[in-house]
């Protein structure tokens, strides 16, 4: 089953294959790719220590992708350490392996479309990070990443456990905010301009772009609190969720449902309660407890505005703006509503 593949491959698959009881899914396509995964990741470790084009500057001066890159950097190595405690090697390849190169990915662009060269600070305590990280797994990849580029005397299996900051959770939050309004701008935005192609009952529809104004400036209407019914239903849940057990009772919904009905504000909306406390319910299992707060740990406007150059690029337009939402709007904490308009 092994030939053609090397250790680490192989030890790659295996870890990606998981824990615990269920049946185990040795996945072959998974060890091909990670011999092009970790050679590409050697090709990017090579170009870092060789980059003369790198920023250079103190931890004050740091913007708020570079901090959002060391956040995440924190984050993940946690969460991976946790992992690895409890054997869950499924996981702390998750984190340790597809998580740091999520975060570096997201830094990378976020600093090619603001015209920002990246932090090599950063970039040098990324590669230190994840060749510790992944040492257990892919041992001789990290160990020739360790001496043979990095310079260090000693094999990596001697090398201290990464010492991290407590996650900022709140930064992490924002970032992954910034990102999810830029994706979905995006997608409006190739659909407005006629560049992401149509289906009609299951088949392609091919769009004639070139009669198709493209429009040059985005809108994003914010809103810091939820409406009133939704606020029952997250304060109800968030009192039936056991901290201790990070889980909700087994009959959550039939008593959401009994709650419902009670409330003279959510009955006229029953079907909407039961849709929307499903909704919460399920992101609680990811989120735990702080899926049920009422306001997001971040603001958003100076989310958006402070990387309006950033923001813009990647959507395609020349301008953005940010608003704040007036009675009976859609925008929710965290999900702004997105329009586009040409100026």
């Amino acid at each position: 089953v092994t030939i053609g593949w090397c250790a680490d491959a192989t030890r790659f698959a295996c870890a990606d294959a998981g824990d615990g009881l269920e049946d185990s899914n040795f996945s072959c396509d998974t060890a091909d790719k990670a011999i092009l995964r970790l050679t590409t990741e050697l090709e990017f470790v090579q170009s870092v220590m060789s980059d003369k084009n790198l920023r250079v500057t103190a931890t004050e001066e740091h913007n708020f992708h570079d901090k959002a890159f060391a956040a995440k950097m924190d984050f993940f190595v946690s969460e991976a350490d946790a992992a690895y405690e409890s054997m869950r090697f499924r996981d702390a390849l998750k984190n340790g392996f597809y998580g740091l190169q999520s975060a570096r990915d997201t830094y990378r662009d976020a600093c090619t479309r603001s015209g920002v060269p990246m932090h090599k600070d950063l970039l040098l305590k990324f590669i230190e990070v994840q060749t510790i990280v992944l040492s257990p797994i892919c041992t001789h990849y990290c160990e020739h990443v360790w001496r043979e580029v990095l310079g260090n005397k000693t094999s990596v299996t001697r090398a201290a456990w990464p010492t991290t900051a407590p996650p900022d959770r709140a930064l992490v939050t924002a970032s992954d905010f910034l990102e999810s309004m830029v994706s979905k701008a995006r997608l409006q935005f190739m659909e407005l301009s006629g560049k992401k192609p149509k289906f009609v009952k299951g088949k392609k529809v091919e769009v004639d772009s070139s009669s198709v104004t493209p429009p040059n400036h985005v809108c994003f209407e914010i809103s810091d609190d939820f409406p009133e019914w939704k606020k029952l239903i997250l304060a109800q849940l968030g009192e039936w969720y056991d901290t201790e057990t990070n889980s909700m009772p087994k009959d959550v919904m039939k008593k959401l449902k009994t709650f419902a009905v009670s409330s003279p504000v959510l009955k006229p909306k029953m079907k909407n309660s039961m849709q929307v406390g499903a909704f919460f319910i399920k992101k609680s299992e990811e989120e735990q407890e702080k899926a049920f707060e009422l306001q997001v740990p971040y603001n958003q406007e100076l989310v958006l505005k402070e990387n309006a150059e950033y923001v813009a690029s990647a959507i395609g337009v020349s301008s953005i703006e940010v608003i704040h939402q007036g009675d009976g709007g859609d925008a929710e904490p965290g999900s702004p509503v997105i329009s586009f308009k040409t100026l």
